[in-house]
């Protein structure tokens, strides 16, 4: 049964993203945990949803209460794979903002709101750049981790790949978001990771993990911020 964790009060919320505002002029994009693999990431401005709408819950993941998620005036959201603990067409419809992912899920959202996807050259939204790594899971014809570049810091989504192939390639990254079966992977290889922040996600609740790396371990509802270069 999946265990359902409140996020703080909508009144803190609305502190928190007011915070948010005024510390992203001085240049920070502050990173969020919803559940999963869902981060809200924001410059102040814009915002990224990683694998967000999810389906609450599914397939004993974690539960989430979307009155509680921030709302998103101009923002994306960059969806991996199908699978409903990382998408929900549904939940989507009834938000406003843009989004990247394959083919296959974008076939049944409107046009006005995709933007066009490409393994070959990067895709953009604002100041987001992304570029999308075709990378293999299991009952999923179509899986891509994500490299996002934005305000000049390098974000790195691997997804629920089950090889470490390519993040291990990956060099300069400022927050590399990394599965608890990779960083095992990665782990029992002794092999090092080239990210100044390494977050673990899409964990369960309670979860027991082995210790690596120094990775953020974050509760739902929680944040921090990163610097960037002014623009």
């Amino acid at each position: 049964m999946a265990t359902k964790i409140k996020f703080i009060s909508r009144m803190a919320f609305t502190t928190v993203l007011l915070l948010v505002g005024i510390a992203a002029q001085a240049g920070e994009l502050t990173v969020t945990f919803i559940g999963n693999m869902a981060f809200h990431i924001t410059d102040g401005k814009t915002t990224l949803l990683s694998d967000f709408p999810y389906g609450s819950g599914a397939y004993g993941y974690m539960e989430y209460d979307m009155a509680e998620v921030p709302k998103v005036k101009d923002g994306l959201s960059l969806i991996t794979h199908f699978h409903s603990d990382h998408w929900n067409t549904r939940l989507f419809r009834d938000m406003k903002h843009k989004i990247i992912a394959p083919p296959g899920i974008t076939k049944r959202i409107e046009e006005n709101r995709v933007i066009l996807f490409s393994k070959d050259t990067p895709m953009r939204y604002k100041d987001i750049q992304v570029e999308a790594i075709e990378m293999p899971h299991n009952l999923a014809p179509e899986h891509f981790s994500y490299l996002v570049t934005w305000h000049g810091l390098r974000l790195y989504f691997t997804g629920d790949t089950e090889t470490p192939a390519d993040i291990l390639k990956q060099k300069g990254i400022d927050i590399m978001f990394v599965s608890p079966w990779l960083i095992r992977t990665i782990e029992r290889q002794d092999l090092v990771l080239d990210t100044k922040h390494l977050v673990m996600y899409h964990q369960r609740v309670g979860e027991e993990v082995v210790p690596y790396q120094d990775y953020k371990r974050m509760e739902q509802g929680t944040s921090f911020s990163v610097e960037y270069p002014e623009d």
